[in-house]
């Protein structure tokens, strides 16, 4: 079987191929674009250098030439020779650049009026001449080196190099003396440039070289790239690119990371809540880590997720209460069996013994033993009615539909009554101790007289043997107070207040030997609640059941 990916494994893979390769194209074409925009610097960088030196040079020259032909206008309004010379020394004392400035007799066939301006490359020399008229000229020369100092000053860029060739191509000055360096760049330059209009050559490498042409004098002038500067650029402009895609990177991993992690832990909580439920654990619950990362599809589903597992255990609960139930009821079905075979039979007996006797025609039945014997029946037909009672009073309790139709009663009188009986039938000492004037009560006649029977056979069947069962009445303004008190073996708290739960007995030895449907308790206490009453269990040196009715003629 094919294996499929974990989701770590996906969220790295997506990681890599949607995050990762796209940031490393990015940044190749980002570092290719801005190593154009270098170029595009570089060509500007040595265009305006070019340019400004090419100015320069125009501008120095122009203004020697002008000076050249004021001084030769001047010299025509000095009467002599010797103020001539005169005047001449003092031009030169006050411009270093000049190296010499002499008046000739004309020799030149050039009759145009502008100077001008040649390179003498064997003395090294930059000379400018002027023809006065046919019979005279001047002679300027110009201290090369301190021209070139000029230029180099003026030059600023210290990491390019400036280079002025004459027409015939030799070398004017140059801001870097080197042989073989000058040879190459004659050879590379182009054989045809326009005046005034600069050109870029052999450019390789990010090494732009531009060439500019002069008209008067003929020179080219020349800046290059060297090596190193291209370098620097390069190198500059990687860094940053470099340290802009690892700090985006760095970004993009923490922010991924952080979000992978969180989401894993709860896409994990999932998971282990789902197979705790696919394993019987109800109590689970999905509990994220929630932070402003935390999708909102992941919150709904856990939030879901536990409504679903709370419905779950719900019907859970309720299908083992059921179930429970259903247990209960089948214990109940077959207590009752038993104890209606049993309880019934006791009552049933003394009913078809007694009519049997007074049926037969072989005995002689007196007036006395007829009327007892018809007062046993009716009693024992009572006892019947009252079992049947309370099991037909059991849906009315849970229910709370019970009716009840209360009057003025004697509880003294009911009391008595149903002690007499129980003295009779079970042997029991039954002690009644109450005032001289026991107060009537405001109760069902039947129902109390139910509550007293039921507490009474309890009394009987759980008391320890050979002891004696007391009754204790009282009052206050508002109820009439009856305890029933008799010895046994102590109950724990909460075994106690279990006991008026339907279906609930003492799990002890005396429960073993009687009989019962654990429903006596849950009767009374839902005949006395019926009836405006409270009942209240107790076990500490006895145990004692304390119940509580309304009195008579009570306004509440």
């Amino acid at each position: 079987m094919r294996r499929r990916l974990r989701i770590v494994e996906q969220i790295i893979i997506v990681l890599i191929f949607a995050v990762i390769v796209p940031l490393v194209v990015s940044t190749l074409i980002i570092a290719n674009v801005n190593q154009q925009a270098i170029r595009r610097e570089l060509q500007s960088s040595v265009q305006i250098n070019t340019l400004n030196s090419y100015q320069y040079i125009q501008n120095n020259l122009e203004s020697k030439k002008n000076l050249l032909i004021r001084i030769a206008g001047f010299l025509d309004y000095l009467p002599t020779q010797t103020k001539k010379k005169q005047f001449i020394k003092s031009i030169i004392d006050e411009d270093p650049s000049i190296k010499s400035l002499k008046l000739h007799h004309s020799h030149l066939e050039d009759t145009e009026f502008n100077p001008n301006v040649t390179y003498d490359n064997e003395k090294k020399l930059i000379r400018i001449t002027y023809k006065i008229n046919d019979k005279k000229y001047i002679e300027e020369i110009i201290d090369t080196e301190k021209f070139r100092q000029d230029v180099l000053e003026h030059f600023n860029d210290k990491e390019r190099r400036l280079y002025v060739f004459d027409e015939d191509n030799d070398l004017v000055f140059a801001s870097i003396y080197n042989d073989e360096l000058t040879k190459q760049l004659l050879e590379m330059m182009p054989s045809k440039i326009e005046n005034d209009e600069p050109q870029f050559f052999f450019e390789i490498k990010n090494q732009p070289n531009m060439v500019i042409q002069t008209q008067n004098p003929n020179w080219k002038v020349v800046v290059t790239t060297p090596v190193k500067v291209t370098k620097y650029g390069i190198k500059e402009a990687r860094y940053k690119i470099i340290v802009a895609t690892l700090a985006a990177a760095a970004a993009i991993i923490v922010i991924c990371l952080t979000y992978m992690i969180s989401l894993y832990t709860n896409l994990r909580q999932l998971f282990k809540a789902i197979k705790a439920v696919s394993e019987g654990n109800y109590d689970r619950r999905i509990r994220l880590i929630v932070n402003y990362m935390t999708p909102y599809e992941v919150m709904f589903l856990a939030h879901e997720f536990n409504k679903m597992v709370d419905k779950i255990r719900h019907s859970y609960k309720e299908i083992n209460d059921k179930n429970e139930r259903l247990k209960q009821l089948d214990s109940f079905k077959s207590n009752l069996i038993d104890t209606v075979s049993h309880e019934f039979r006791t009552p049933l007996t003394s009913i078809k013994g007694y009519t049997s006797r007074l049926l037969r025609n072989d005995v002689t039945i007196t007036e006395d033993m007829r009327i007892k014997s018809l007062k046993t029946i009716k009693r024992q037909t009572e006892r019947l009615s009252r079992m049947v009672e309370d099991l037909l009073v059991i849906p009315d309790i849970e229910t709370s539909v019970l009716r009840v139709f209360p009057e003025n009663i004697n509880i003294a009188s009911i009391i008595d009554n149903v002690a007499l009986f129980m003295r009779h039938n079970t042997g029991r000492v039954i002690n009644i101790f109450m005032p001289e004037e026991c107060p009537l009560v405001f109760a069902d006649e039947d129902r109390v007289e139910q509550i007293i029977i039921n507490l009474l056979e309890n009394a009987s069947k759980y008391a320890i043997p050979d002891t004696e069962i007391n009754v204790h009445i009282s009052s206050d303004s508002r109820f009439a107070k009856i305890v029933i008190q008799n010895e046994c073996q102590q109950i724990e708290e909460e075994k106690l207040n279990k006991l008026f739960d339907k279906f609930t007995r003492m799990d002890d030895s005396t429960t073993r030997t009687t009989r019962g449907t654990g429903l006596g308790l849950f009767i009374v206490k839902g005949l006395v609640e019926a009836m405006g009453g409270e009942i209240t269990l107790s076990s500490h040196n006895d145990f004692s059941v304390t119940f509580t009715l309304p009195l008579a003629d009570n306004d509440e």
